[in-house]
C-alpha cells in the first residue's frame, strides 16, 4: 500500500469512526447505540438479538451483505425494550 492510500483510507475510517462505526471485522461493522438505535427506528428494522457471554447482549442486522451490530448489557437491552414507542 503506498501513503497516499494508506492516508486517504485512514481518513476514510476514522470519518467512519467520529459518525458512530466503532469497529469492524470482516463484514461485521460495530455501530454505537446511539446510531444502531437511529437506524433501527428511523427503518423499523427489527434486529436479531442474541445472548453472549458476559451478561451482554448483541443485537444485529443485515443490508447489503454487511452486517450491522451493537452489544449492550442485558439490563440497557431491558430498558431499551421499555422506552416507548
Amino acid at each position: 500500500m503506498d501513503m497516499d492510500t494508506l492516508v486517504r483510507t485512514s481518513k476514510a475510517v476514522k470519518d467512519a469512526n467520529d459518525k458512530g462505526i466503532s469497529s469492524m471485522w470482516g463484514d461485521e461493522i460495530m455501530l454505537s447505540p446511539q446510531i444502531f438505535n437511529q437506524v433501527v427506528s428511523d427503518y423499523d428494522i427489527i434486529p436479531d438479538v442474541f445472548t453472549i457471554a458476559g451478561n451482554m447482549v448483541q443485537l444485529k442486522f443485515e443490508r447489503e451483505g454487511l452486517n450491522f451490530m451493537m452489544i449492550i448489557s442485558q439490563e440497557q437491552y431491558r430498558s431499551m425494550k421499555k422506552r416507548p414507542a
